[in-house]
């Protein structure tokens, strides 16, 4: 076995020095290396034993990537010596393979020196480089142009340079690169390659496409990653700080005020994201984006190797990064690991598995790094990556597969699903936690947390046994939201009610005249800004209307009991609705008043499902069972002790037991139309309050509701929530 200063042999003690920087920049942990080995392609394995919970440890990290390897594998191609066909898929699988190399592991498929040498060297060839010609740089500065053709720079395809260009490209080239070059001697590159490599990430970082003050959006994360590994191969590291603290320190000054180049702050009073600062506030893609603010705060986890290189952060810059960070964590993420996402950007990133990798980026920022938090952000991130892991195992043996279904669900996503390109993402991420060395961190289940955004009504709710939203604003990125619950899952993820859609697909009261048109529904989200759509009435913060702006504590955190409430009026009807949460439980609420007029109307709350073979039962207070269907679902809800909701997912499904009720109450059950937001939609229980009544003045339901996957977990949970 070799050490690393071996490893760097023949060097002079001044390039020695240099490449001790390099490697204190990058991360890179010191530990033993190997000589070049020569990984054989993967074969089908199956699903490794993976610890159920969190608390992954290295091994446990290297079966995840050599078994996701399998699914990456299929989409390497011998002919071209790339993965797939888009350029970052292979830049991941590269990233992957040198971190094999550079800490010596020899266990499996992700290590594979033969492919990562190949893929070096082609990266640096014309195509996919596009150098600049007569060593002039070009690419637009202009902020409002959404033109991204530059040069240098890579294209999205490894063997043409015609391929479409981006601004994430390149530094996940740069990234595949540096590795490989920090393992040069590992993996047997030639000098001519090492250096071409150099110059062509050097090159590309000092082109005026990624130079300070040039922006995308206000996605400083590619600009700040490009620099990082631009100092990893620099004579001088510390060459690329000053653009590193330029873009970070303006981005956070443009957090909070209007900051030119942008229109609007890049965070919303209460933390969220704004996707695109150069459009207005209620533009579709400025309501929450969970991907792409979780692949930003991706780029702060760089941050404690660039105070190694003299970057020192202000006061204003520590509070934002801090205030952002905390909130991300119950505002983007349950306990399962996976998003509860929301996206402006909708069927173009919704629920695609290679964007839940990216997403989870942002959770080594906060394992690593004391500015976006402490010790116990650092545990929940863990646990949460950890857990992602998980879940992305179990989703895949479902469908035997190695890469689970993407979209996640059967969305009918506005870009290519991609499945090897997600699979590499997830090599990498696992990869990328053996070299950050999470094993060492500890890992806790977070209890109940939540995150709330009065701006617009945004509540993120996730529990040791469920999680939901809220989203009573959606500025029409997107068809769901109200006052009611936009979804529901159980703690691993499994779909108990709905993941979005309107109407009788998901949560709520319709109140309807006697032709069935609709008056006012609970479940109608606002589209343009206003005053602030939902109430706090209990949290750990105490009632909450308005509330402060930008606070240094976020409206974030554990909570034990949080209840909202909001309106919705129309046709002289205003419906109210009320949510209280445990950890355990839902408490909801609707109260319809009449206000004006004397029309005869329906009034109807609805429990979706969701998935084929997805059903409801009644359990009457006899004891006696009856299911509902289309055709026989009318029952008294006086007769009702309690309704098991089972979903079509596996193992989950909810109970809603009634706890007020007008007197005549029955139900029916409807089957919900396909919508974008709900693909698969099953019986919805319908609770009919009023049916053609021109004589109410007011008609109140309250339910309990909480998860259960069984029969016998339905009864138990009924008799607690009595």
């Amino acid at each position: 076995m070799t050490t690393l200063e071996q490893v760097l042999q023949p060097r002079t003690r001044r390039q020695l020095l240099g490449d001790a920087g390099r490697l204190s920049l990058a991360g890179v942990l010191a530990g033993p290396t190997l000589n070049a080995f020569a990984a054989t392609s993967a074969p089908s394995i199956p699903a490794p034993a993976l610890p159920a919970g969190a608390g992954w440890k290295n091994q446990d990290y290297w079966a995840f990537a050599d078994w996701a390897m399998t699914a990456a594998d299929t989409g390497w191609n011998e002919r071209t010596g790339f993965y797939g066909e888009d350029i970052r898929t292979s830049c991941a699988m590269l990233s992957a393979h040198s971190i094999a190399a550079q800490v010596g592991y020899t266990g499996g498929p992700t290590r594979n020196d033969v492919r990562a040498k190949r893929m070096a060297e082609g990266l640096v060839q014309t195509p996919p480089f596009k150098p600049a010609a007569n060593g002039v740089s070009t690419g637009t500065t202009d902020p409002h142009s959404s033109s991204q053709v530059h040069t240098p720079g890579w294209t999205g395809s490894p063997t043409s340079t015609s391929g479409v260009q981006h601004v994430s490209i390149d530094p996940k080239v740069a990234e595949a690169l540096a590795r490989a070059w920090l393992v040069r001697d590992v993996i047997g590159l030639s000098a001519e390659t090492a250096a071409k490599i150099v110059q062509c990430i050097q090159s590309t970082a000092e082109g005026v496409f990624f130079k300070y003050p040039n922006m995308r959006l206000n996605q400083m994360n590619w600009y700040m990653e490009l620099y990082v590994w631009a100092a990893v191969t620099a004579d001088d590291p510390t060459k690329w700080m000053p653009q590193f603290r330029d873009q970070l320190s303006r981005w956070c000054k443009g957090a909070e005020q209007v900051t030119a180049p942008w229109e609007i702050p890049n965070l919303s009073p209460s933390w969220s994201f704004h996707r695109d600062p150069l459009s207005p506030l209620d533009t579709p893609e400025n309501i929450e984006s969970n991907e792409y603010a979780c692949i930003i705060l991706d780029s702060l986890s760089y941050l404690r190797e660039a105070k190694q290189h003299g970057l020192v952060l202000g006061s204003q810059e520590k509070r934002v990064l801090r205030a952002w960070s905390k909130r991300a964590l119950p505002a983007y993420f349950t306990h399962s690991g996976y998003p509860n996402w929301d996206t402006g950007l909708f069927l173009l990133r919704w629920h695609l598995g290679r964007y839940w990798a990216w997403s989870l980026g942002g959770l080594f920022a906060i394992m690593l790094n004391d500015e976006q938090g402490d010790a116990t952000d650092a545990a929940t991130a863990k646990y949460m990556f950890d857990r992602a892991l998980g879940t992305y195992t179990r989703w895949a043996e479902l469908q035997g597969k190695a890469v689970p279904q993407t979209p996640i669900y059967p969305v009918k996503t506005k870009l290519t699903p991609n499945p090897p390109d997600m699979a590499s993402r997830f090599v990498f991420l696992a990869t990328r936690a053996v070299w950050r060395d999470i094993e060492k961190l500890p890992a806790k289940a977070p209890a109940a947390m939540y995150a709330y955004d009065p701006s617009i009504g945004r509540l993120t709710i996730t529990t040791r046994r469920y999680n939901t939203a809220i989203l009573a604003q959606n500025n029409g990125a997107f068809p769901y939201g109200g006052l009611d619950l936009c979804r529901l899952s159980d703690a691993d993820q499994r779909v108990a009610g709905a993941i979005g859609g309107t109407g009788s697909a998901n949560f709520g009261v319709i109140v309807s005249d006697a032709s069935g048109k609709g008056v006012v529904a609970s479940s109608t989200p606002r589209t343009k800004s206003g005053p602030p759509p939902l109430t706090m009435t209990n949290g750990p913060r105490g009632p909450i209307k308005d509330g402060a702006r930008y606070p240094a504590d976020p409206y974030a955190g554990a909570f034990s009991s949080l209840e909202v409430t909001g309106e919705r009026s129309g046709g002289g009807v205003t419906v109210n609705s009320t949510n209280a949460f445990r950890e355990e439980s839902i408490l909801s609420t609707w109260t319809v008043r009449r206000t004006s007029g004397a029309a005869r109307l329906n009034v109807d709350a609805h429990f979706p499902s969701y998935g084929a073979g997805a059903r409801v039962t009644a359990v009457l207070k006899t004891g006696r069972s009856r299911r509902l269907t289309t055709r026989s679902g009318a029952v008294d809800l006086a007769e009702v002790a309690y309704f098991w909701i089972k979903s079509g997912d596996p193992e989950t499904g909810y109970v809603v037991v009634p706890r007020s009720f007008p007197a005549g109450a029955k139900t029916a059950i409807v089957k919900p139309a396909v919508q974008p937001a709900a693909p698969v939609p099953g019986p919805t229980l319908v609770v009919e309050l009023a049916r053609r009544n021109r004589a109410f003045k007011q008609q109140t339901l309250q339910v309990a509701m909480a998860i259960a996957g069984t029969a016998a977990e339905a009864k138990a949970m009924a008799r607690a929530l009595r």
